[in-house]
């Protein structure tokens, strides 16, 4: 139990600041599932802004030499995978998200959020460098 407490606790650390309120419950919801299903340990989970979208990269710090799994949310918290990485552990750890009240986090397609449009994970992934 301590080691999770820590985990979380280093990951609350990891926000960028001024992050809107739907982003924040969206990444606290991401760091407990990963924690709960222990894909990151310890888990860091960060939130960007560009061109009116939150972004979120969850990973393991100092240790983790890939990209992380990037996710967007909407302004109502729902949670949009949007690397192949978000999308596999989803599928590998879902079908649910809880967030930090205990109730599921709807997670969407980003095709069924932004019809017609596709996200540029290059950019958004360099918002995290």
């Amino acid at each position: 139990m301590l080691k999770i407490v820590a985990a979380f606790a280093l990951s609350l650390t990891a926000s960028v600041a001024f992050a809107s309120d739907a982003a924040t419950r969206a990444k606290d919801a991401l760091e407990l599932f990963y924690i709960a299903n222990k894909a990151y340990s310890p888990v860091a989970c960060r939130t960007a802004e560009q061109n009116d979208h939150d972004f979120i990269l969850c990973n393991q710090p100092l240790m983790d030499r890939g990209v992380g799994a990037l996710w967007a949310t909407t302004d109502d918290a729902k949670l949009i995978p949007v690397n192949g990485k978000a999308r596999s552990q989803f599928k590998r750890f879902g079908p649910a998200i809880n967030g930090v009240d205990g109730k599921a986090v709807d997670v969407v397609t980003w095709q069924e959020v932004f019809p017609g449009q596709n996200p540029d994970i290059a950019s958004a992934l360099t918002l995290f460098q």
